[in-house]
């Protein structure tokens, strides 16, 4: 997945930055990408803990929460149906450990703070330091039909 040119500066913009303190580095992304609130498609970043550290209108309008609240909420345990958490945190325990390419697009069901269930296909990059390592998960996602294709599904960039 592109990002669109103005967030590729941003991010472009921050490849070079010598990390120093990698939770001040992911909240100086999430302030730089507040554009984000003007994506049609949902948007959060996630920690190495999973916990969010941004979350566009879009996302906080579907979760039901104000994006200043979900702020520090660990993603998993508060966005995820406890069917799927288990299989989830493995998966983001593998992403963390700096396996990523299986993980660039994927399904799940997230849970609404009213308890709805919404299938979403998510569309994932990553944030990585100097060393290489896995800093941060930023994912955009649309909601699909479950069995849609995921190649049928593309951002609203």
């Amino acid at each position: 997945m592109n990002l669109p040119l103005n967030l590729e500066k941003i991010v472009a913009k921050n490849q070079y930055q010598y990390i120093t303190d990698p939770l001040q580095y992911i909240e100086d992304i999430s302030k730089r990408f507040s554009e984000l609130d003007q994506l049609e498609d949902f948007a959060v970043i996630l920690n190495t803990d999973s916990d969010i550290v941004f979350l566009n209108q879009r996302g906080s309008d579907l979760l039901g929460i104000d994006s200043t609240k979900a702020i520090g909420l660990n993603w998993i345990e508060n966005f995820i149906p406890k069917d799927q958490r288990l299989e989830l945190e493995k998966s983001f325990d593998v992403i963390m450990q700096g396996f990523t390419e299986p993980f660039a697009n994927y399904n799940n069901d997230i849970k609404t703070l009213e308890g709805e269930r919404v299938n979403m296909h998510w569309f994932n990059q990553f944030i990585y330091s100097p060393n290489d390592d896995v800093i941060a998960t930023f994912s955009t996602g649309v909601e699909c039909a479950l069995g849609t294709e995921p190649s049928l599904i593309t951002p609203h960039f």
